[in-house]
């Protein structure tokens, strides 16, 4: 019998950005926590803001969250759940290989479209997050 509780252990997934005009590797990899690893301090402290600011409206009697704020919560999820980036010696961006923060992956999200989009499609798959633990 599988026990759904202890079968499967979390990890990190790593994948490399590719080209958005050939689909070749551009020389930057990525890597991603899971979506609820409370492992990640960038994280834990996104959720915390979220979850604040969403209080934030209910306390003060408002029924309805201003539109885009989801929006805005999601991607600043997805970039706090990127925990590294690895740059290739001839990869950039203007110049610069940027670390790892969420403030950074936002303007590159911001800058580059489409590495958001491959950054969200990663994050989404749920497979890319989990292994077989060998318990059951």
């Amino acid at each position: 019998m599988v026990d759904l509780a202890t079968s499967f252990e979390g990890k990190n997934h790593s994948f490399e950005i590719l080209s958005p005009v050939d689909d070749e590797p551009i020389g930057l990899t990525v890597e991603l926590c899971g979506p609820d690893d409370d492992n990640v301090p960038a994280l834990v402290k996104v959720k915390k803001d979220h979850k604040a600011e969403i209080n934030g409206y209910m306390k003060k009697g408002k029924l309805k969250v201003p539109d885009g704020v989801f929006e805005r919560q999601g991607r600043e999820k997805l970039a706090a759940r990127v925990v590294k980036l690895t740059w290739a010696k001839d990869c950039s961006i203007g110049g610069e290989q940027p670390e790892a923060t969420v403030e950074n992956v936002l303007s590159m999200f911001d800058q580059l479209p489409w590495f958001h989009d491959q950054v969200l499609s990663e994050g989404m798959d749920s497979g890319n997050f989990f292994t077989k633990s060998g318990k059951s």
